[in-house]
């Protein structure tokens, strides 16, 4: 027995055109594609989500840098005056 399972979607039909040509260069199905793309999306979107979560506990640690130095130190950026990184503080007693 497969260990899969079946999912319905509605593309625009624009959409479904490039899909088929895009299964047609590659020698790929549909499906196969579809379950591409969500896998990617799945993983990108557990990455994205431990990403949020371990920013989280800095900021529950008060492990972070100040928001002001870090605009000033993006706006520095490929200029000629261009600041440190700052550093992340411990501003706040955990």
């Amino acid at each position: 027995m497969s260990d899969t399972t079946t999912v319905t979607a509605r593309l625009p039909k624009a959409l479904d055109v490039e899909l088929k040509k895009i299964g047609k260069r590659y020698r790929r199905s549909r499906s196969f594609l579809i379950a591409e793309a969500i896998s990617d999306f799945v993983e990108t979107e557990k990455l994205r989500q431990a990403a949020l979560e371990e920013g989280r506990d800095a900021i529950r640690r008060g492990a972070y840098a100040e928001h002001d130095d870090v605009e000033a130190w993006a706006r520095s950026l490929g200029s000629a005056k261009q600041r440190q990184r700052p550093d992340r503080k411990r501003v706040r007693a955990a």
